[in-house]
């Protein structure tokens, strides 16, 4: 099994952001930068034996040659999730773009205001060659990490971006409608969107509120279930882990689940996503359209109440399938409505 390597990657979540009450749990997943204070970037490139560079073109550009470096092992963590993934990139979509599809592309959405920096590390210590994104307070949120099938070439070949002319600010992307103007999300893209521009907070302050309709707030432990439930029936799901300025997505058949400790394991091809649920603030089941209509997602909020995690279908899945799990989490959410 690959490493998940959440030493190495921090969340990007500051605990100074106003947010719902639930916030203010002090864990080391939740707070931004080092343990030492300083900030992720910092405490990289400051380190005894660090050898690297931090990358002169515009992050975003850096972020469009990631499929040239081919099979990677792709990490992203987001305080009580992390998503481990093999394979190689898609190119990267931002707001408004649209959702990366394939089961065998790793799927990056960035935020083009938020991530700040991209680092080329070489090995050291056992650590394989590593292509880091950061965001716009030092935090690391996202690690590309060569394999023995990457292409090397490419890698070194990064550090010949130059930085942008003087007033560019890098590569063009279609307009997205902030989150404060889609409340509630009308389909899957507003969805990804709103988590993506601001961390999820207008999203979870409008589910407390009652402003999105068919939204049900479920307890942790009810997690387990959906997923085990959907790995006895090799459903398709997309299962999004989303740092600050960065969403990392993986689409697949679900293999296995399995909780153990307050950790539950969802195992999806090459991808490995890990919950650790009692650091959880929140989980809901909520709709919005999809292909077939409204589609079921699950959305996993921390503390302090960013989402760190949601776990839908996107793109092409047959009715068969997007029935079933309709049903499941009509289900899941019926009982707790209930009680």
């Amino acid at each position: 099994m690959t490493e998940f390597h959440d030493d190495e990657v921090s969340t990007g979540r500051g605990d100074e952001a106003a947010v719902p009450a639930r916030s203010g749990c002090g864990d080391h997943c939740c707070r931004r930068g080092s343990r030492d204070g300083r900030s992720d970037l910092a405490a990289l490139v400051e380190a005894p034996g660090f050898s690297g560079s931090v990358l002169g073109g515009h992050p975003l550009t850096v972020g469009a040659a990631m499929p040239l470096l081919d099979e990677v092992v792709a990490v992203t963590a987001a305080g009580p999730v992390i998503l481990n993934d093999i394979g190689v990139h898609h190119s990267p979509s931002t707001l408004g773009g649209l959702l990366p599809a394939g089961q065998e592309k790793v799927g990056l959405r960035l935020h083009p205001d938020l991530i700040g920096a991209a680092v080329a590390c070489d090995p050291a210590g056992g650590t394989p060659p590593s292509l880091r994104l950061f965001d716009d307070a030092d935090a690391a949120v996202h690690t590309s990490y060569l394999t023995h099938t990457s292409d090397r070439l490419a890698f070194e070949a990064l550090g010949m971006l130059g930085a942008a002319p003087d007033g560019a600010s890098g590569p063009d992307f279609p307009p997205f409608r902030p989150a404060s103007e889609v409340q509630p999300p009308e389909d899957q893209i507003d969805l990804f969107d709103t988590v993506l521009d601001d961390g999820g907070l207008s999203r979870v302050s409008s589910l407390f509120a009652g402003r999105c309709a068919d939204a049900t707030e479920v307890p942790a432990p009810a997690l387990p279930e959906v997923l085990e439930k959907a790995a006895q029936r090799a459903l398709p799901l997309s299962l999004c882990a989303t740092g600050s300025g960065c969403q990392q997505l993986h689409t697949g058949r679900i293999d296995a689940a399995r909780e153990n400790c307050g950790n539950l394991l969802v195992v999806s091809g090459r991808a490995r996503m890990m919950v650790t649920l009692p650091l959880l603030g929140a989980c809901w089941i909520t709709w919005t359209q999809g292909i077939w209509g409204p589609t079921g997602a699950v959305e996993l909020y921390d503390r302090h109440g960013y989402c760190c995690a949601v776990l839908t279908q996107t793109g092409p899945v047959s009715a068969a399938d997007h029935a079933q799990w309709d049903a499941l989490l009509h289900e899941v959410a019926g009982w707790h409505q209930a009680a």
